[in-house]
């Protein structure tokens, strides 16, 4: 790089050349320089400076130093010279300084103008790297970008304008609205346009975009403004939203309120919409008017404190503390009372919801009157069973369907001599009770079948070991709200042992009945033969074997004939009971009575 003493060098030899060229001195032998400016303000006094700085101005000359004017005789601060036979002087003097103060102002005019261009390069890439920098931000906004001029003509877009409107950035350049395939409603789009260059400001309107497929896409399109350096309109810049989601979102919730609002109001429960804060009702449907006697009118606007619904107010407080908690209630019941003080039992559910994008309370509200008076007098009823079961004389169980034994009566510990304790949990194989196991079997076929059992003929065994006869009943009963079954066990042992005894007597009678008459018949025949042996014997003399052989013939006759006599007139009897031998029929009663 050239310095400023190359510069003062080049500028003083043009000087040197010049006044030689007027004065007329082609070859000066000396030359004085009488310069102040130079001396003092370039080269700041150095002495060594100024002389090597002259030498390198006028080479091969000798110089013979820096005078300021008025020194060594010299007047004039100008090209002056001498020229005589034997030297040649010339004096430089205000062309030397002009010169110097020439180069020094265009030495600053050059760098001022290296600095502006300097400067100017620097904004140069400093807007190149902004404009980079601000493509890239545009680019990078997922949104749909685009500006244009006063004319609607585009000037440039983003990477999310070209992928939504499938379109290059290029081929945009100078297109307008109405070229791009999608666009629908153009018309609107201008009209927004000229009413926002003439206004000013800012605008945001919706829109519809159709593509191909025939769809409709909905967007917001907020556009603006941009002015030149100078404040007059450069054109517009626009951003687009895309809302489908949004509106189809808000379309849906829509329906799903509509469909709410007809479920609500078509509901046979009873339901209430009330505000979050205050719990004002907003709206009720049919259900809670009519079950609760009120107007449309009387309802809305006002508390359920307002219409003390609640038989006990402080209810109302409970259950808004359990819904600020948990966020929902389920299937409280809840006493309340109409507007005309019938008190009805409710199952109350409550939960947030919204609707139009504020949040509400949501409560329902299902009478369960009917069954909670149906449960009070199932509670009755079977306090009545369990009573009725406790003191009936009849052994009675309840057990599971799976057998196991839950409860039994007072008579069934008398009969069966299990306790309570015993029994409860156990089945009736667990206690050994069956004395066949088939009958078991044959009992669960039936109950399977069937679902009951009357009057089946069973053996059972006591604790104590004895083999009762007892008749078995059983019926599937809904106790506590679970399936059981009821069993029913009546001790027939004295009952089937007198019937059998009676079927013996009749028996026996029946053998005694047929004894008679065959006594009846064989007695003829033992009499016919005591009447031959006693007209035999006179034949036979009186110690003979004949004769005593008919008279044992005669004796023994006649004994057969008292007995079969005797079973003849026999039709009474009794049966005794006789230890280590047995039951013995007495048949002596009636004969001896007759003897």
């Amino acid at each position: 790089m050239e310095t400023f003493e190359d510069e003062l060098v080049a500028a003083g030899k043009d000087t040197l050349l010049r006044a030689m060229s007027q004065s007329g001195i082609a070859d000066p032998a000396v030359i004085i320089v009488c310069s102040c400016f130079l001396r003092m303000h370039l080269l700041k006094g150095d002495f060594d400076k100024e002389i090597k700085a002259i030498t390198e101005m006028i080479p091969a000359v000798p110089v013979v130093g820096f005078y300021s004017a008025g020194e060594q005789g010299i007047t004039d601060d100008h090209v002056s010279h001498h020229n005589n036979e034997s030297i040649a002087i010339l004096i430089l003097g205000q062309e030397l300084s002009y010169a110097a103060q020439v180069a020094k102002e265009n030495r600053l005019l050059n760098q001022i103008l290296k600095d502006r261009i300097a400067e100017q390069q620097r904004l140069e890439k400093q807007l190149e790297e902004q404009v980079r920098f601000l493509q890239t931000l545009i680019d990078n906004i997922p949104n749909p970008v685009f500006y244009k001029d006063n004319d609607g003509k585009f000037l440039g877009c983003n990477e999310a304008f070209e992928e939504y409107f499938e379109v290059s950035r290029d081929k945009i350049l100078g297109m307008s609205v109405q070229d791009l395939k999608k666009v629908d409603q153009v018309k609107i789009h201008h009209r927004v346009d000229e009413d926002l260059i003439r206004k000013g400001n800012r605008v945001a309107y919706e829109a519809t975009i159709r593509p191909e497929d025939g769809s409709a896409l909905h967007v917001i399109i907020n556009k603006a403004l941009f002015r030149k350096a100078d404040g007059s309109v450069g054109g517009i810049v626009a951003a687009i939203t895309d809302i489908t989601e949004r509106k189809n979102a808000e379309e849906t919730l829509r329906a799903s309120e509509e469909k709410f609002l007809k479920a609500f109001h078509n509901n046979a429960t009873m339901m209430a919409i009330t505000t979050l804060d205050e719990g004002r009702i907003v709206e009720v449907n049919d259900s809670f008017l009519t079950k609760f006697g009120f107007t449309r009118r009387e309802v809305l606007g006002r508390t359920s404190r307002d219409l003390q619904v609640y038989l006990h107010p402080d209810q109302h407080d409970f259950l808004i503390k359990a819904l600020n908690e948990e966020g929902f209630v389920r299937n409280l019941d809840v006493p309340m009372k109409t507007k005309d003080g019938d008190v009805i039992h409710c199952l109350f559910s409550a939960e947030f919801i919204e609707l139009q994008n504020v949040k509400h309370t949501l409560a329902l509200l299902q009478d369960i009157t009917e069954r909670k008076n149906a449960e009070e007098a199932l509670r009755a009823s079977e306090e009545k069973f369990l009573k009725a079961f406790q003191s009936n004389p009849t052994m009675m169980a309840i057990s599971r369907v799976t057998g196991e034994i839950l409860d039994i009566n007072d008579s069934h510990v008398r009969h069966l001599g299990y306790t309570h304790q015993e029994v409860i949990g156990k089945t009736a194989w667990d206690l050994n009770l069956w004395v066949d196991q088939r009958q078991n079997d044959f009992i669960r076929e039936i109950m399977k079948e069937q679902g009951r059992a009357r009057n089946l003929d069973l053996t059972l065994r006591t604790k104590g070991g004895d083999i009762r006869h007892c008749l078995f009943s059983a019926e599937r009963i809904k106790f506590q709200e679970e399936d059981h079954i009821l069993v029913l066990l009546q001790d027939i042992t004295d009952q089937k042992r007198a019937e059998e005894e009676r079927l013996q007597r009749i028996k026996l009678q029946n053998i005694l009945e047929m004894a008679g008459t065959i006594c009846h018949e064989f007695n003829q025949p033992m009499q016919t033969l005591s009447g031959y042996a006693e007209l035999l014997m006179p034949c036979a003399s009186a110690d003979s074997d004949c004769r005593k052989k008919l008279q044992t013939i005669k004796e023994q006759t006649e004994r057969m004939g008292k007995i079969t006599q005797k079973l003849m007139t026999i039709n009474d009897y009794s049966v005794k009971n006789y230890i280590g031998i047995g039951n013995i029929i007495d048949m002596h009663g009636r004969g001896q009575g007759e003897q």
